[in-house]
């Protein structure tokens, strides 16, 4: 994308500007934002405030965010709620409350098991609320309840992951393949759990990222332009694999299953999923993305494979 197409700290002023009128503000640009370019608005006076701007290619997901803020102020959910928002502008944006906060995977290992225990608690209550909004029209991920992306099953979404995973295991040529047809057998053996799937609502980037929270407990939800619609199982499995990931304490896992109150099979559903998101992991290794040189991590891809391992152990 050409520096022409791309939003400036210019183009964030004049949007803070529009909102904040004369009221002076300082401006600073958070180092993280995959999808947008994020700012924090520090108003002389007042609260601060965040400004997500994108740009054509992203606008859509904008515009998700703006639907989602909608249908979910009826739950009462501790999210950042948009103040303001233009989406036809040249780089669209919206202006949204600011959480104090880190996200979760940055304190994480700071947070005693007690203030863990809280936030997983939390997560699963808000997550089951999430979950009585109306079923969509399809599976997958949403910008709204009826999204052409919807696809019209569960499996469908899982064997798409798999196949992202097999595409990018292939295109970088240091991990094996069998690695997702292990998976896929796994999968067939629960067909008739898949089969049952409904179209349910969940949050499924609350992870160890866009959940902040401060070492008393959860401040807030960040970033939501979709929904998910499916088994909430697998924002639980995903976050597991993060946590797996960093090799970081999967207790956090263990109280939201237990706030769940999780049968076996659905244990063994969630393991299978995390097999998913672990290929994908293994998927990721050597894969250029954004970056302008790469090198394979060997020591990553053996750890990750280990992982693999004990999950079908």
């Amino acid at each position: 994308m050409s520096p022409s197409q791309r939003p400036t700290e210019s183009n964030a002023q004049d949007a803070a500007a529009t909102f904040l009128g004369h009221e002076r503000f300082t401006l600073t640009r958070y180092p993280t934002g995959f999808c947008h370019y994020v700012f924090e608005v520090a108003p002389d006076s007042g609260p601060k405030v965040v400004v997500r701007m994108g740009h054509d290619d992203t606008r859509k997901n904008l515009e998700g965010s703006v639907f989602w803020d909608r249908e979910l102020t009826s739950l009462k959910l501790p999210t950042a709620r948009i103040l303001h928002h233009d989406l036809a502008a040249e780089f669209p944006y919206t202006i949204l409350e600011h959480i104090p906060g880190s996200d979760l995977g940055q304190l994480f290992s700071s947070l005693t098991p007690s203030v863990r225990r809280q936030i997983a608690y939390s997560l699963a209550e808000i997550q089951s609320r999430v979950a009585t909004l109306p079923r969509a029209q399809g599976f997958g991920y949403g910008f709204s309840f009826s999204d052409p992306r919807l696809r019209g099953s569960w499996r469908a979404i899982l064997d798409e992951q798999l196949d992202r995973a097999r595409q990018w295991i292939r295109s970088v040529g240091v991990a094996s393949e069998s690695h997702v047809e292990r998976v896929s057998r796994e999968l067939t053996k629960i067909r008739g759990y898949l089969d049952d799937v409904a179209p349910t609502p969940f949050l499924h980037d609350t992870t160890t990222k866009n959940v902040l929270v401060t070492e008393s407990g959860l401040a807030g939800i960040v970033d939501i332009d979709d929904l998910c619609f499916g088994d909430p199982l697998y924002v639980l499995s995903l976050t597991y694999m993060a946590l797996l990931s960093s090799r970081s304490s999967t207790d956090y896992v263990d109280f939201w299953s237990n706030a769940w109150e999780l049968t076996s099979l659905q244990r063994t559903v969630m393991r299978i999923y995390t097999a998913i998101h672990c290929v994908g992991f293994i998927g990721e290794v050597g894969q250029r993305f954004n970056k302008d040189v790469v090198e394979i991590d060997h020591a990553r891809l053996r750890y990750l494979e280990g992982i693999l391992d004990d999950l079908f152990t």
